[in-house]
This record gives C-alpha cells, structure tokens and sequence, in this order.
C-alpha cells in the first residue's frame, strides 16, 4: 500500500485563473478555493451583497453548486484526480473551506475527482470530509500506518495493540 501522505494542492496552477496568490504566483488554485477565495467569487457574482462566510454557507445551501463555485471545483478535481493518479492513490480527505460547506458540495467534487481518477475505474475512489484538525489528523495517520505496526513486528511484544 501507498505510504500516508498529505499535499498543498493550493499552489497547482489553474488555467485561464488571473488572481494573485500570496505565493507570488498567479492563478494558483488556492485563490478559488480557499475561504477568502470563495468568498472573493461569492462576491463577484453577487454585485452589493453581503460577502460573509455564514451568507456563502446559506446561499449554496438554498442554490446548490453554481456555476462559479462548479469551476472552482473542476479546477480542484483536476488536481487532486492528477495527483491520485500519480501517487497511485484512491482516497481523499478534505478539510478546511469546502468541508464546511453543505454536503452538496462535496458529492460534486467527489464526482467530479472520481471522473478522472484511474482507480475509480476498476473500483473506488473515497472522497471525505474532516473537520480541519491537520497535526491532529496527520499524528494520527502516522501513529497508525508507520508505528503501530513497528510495535506489532517487534520481538517479544505481544497483542499490544488489537484493531
């Protein structure tokens, strides 16, 4: 199996994106999809209106995917599916922004990787939400692919842990 990992995908150029990035960069796929960048596209499409996280949450919730927040996630599926596709991977864990969102959102991206990810053609490509904990979730991953089974394979150590 794969070994745990974890990326910044936030820095993948997306075509045709003119926005700066605090990298130094510009169209980089952070500036779509972070919070401040969703709120910057909320704001643009609705010229006067309040731009605020809880007014983004409920407008989705009440439209769904628009088209705006549907390009920002293409873009997103497109990186994330490549990257599947070269680390050979087949599951992804969301946090921050988009995980916040109405579950909606997240069935569309989970789509929208699962079209051009390899994996999801012979079987399954998992797609998920978790609350942004990222030392928490990483230590966690970490403890469970790398050191509990170095504990398991010692010598002399016996049902230390059972899963």
């Amino acid at each position: 199996p794969p070994l745990p990992m974890s990326g910044e995908f936030g820095h993948t150029p997306v075509l045709g994106n003119k926005r700066h990035c605090g990298c130094g960069a510009v169209g980089c796929l952070e500036t779509l999809v972070s919070t401040s960048g969703l709120l910057r596209s909320f704001a643009a499409a609705r010229p006067g209106a309040t731009a605020a996280w809880p007014a983004l949450v409920q407008f989705i919730a009440a439209r769904g995917v628009v088209p705006w927040l549907a390009e920002a996630l293409d873009a997103t599926a497109i990186a994330l599916a490549g990257a599947l596709n070269v680390c050979g991977l087949r599951r992804v864990v969301v946090t921050g922004g988009l995980e916040e969102l109405p579950s909606a959102v997240l069935r569309y991206l989970a789509s929208a990787i699962e079209r051009g990810a390899l994996w999801a053609r012979w079987g399954r490509v998992k797609v998920e939400g978790a609350p942004r904990r990222r030392a928490a979730g990483l230590a966690a991953a970490g403890m469970e692919r790398l050191v509990l089974p170095m504990i398991e394979n010692e010598p002399g150590v016996r049902n230390v842990v059972k899963r």
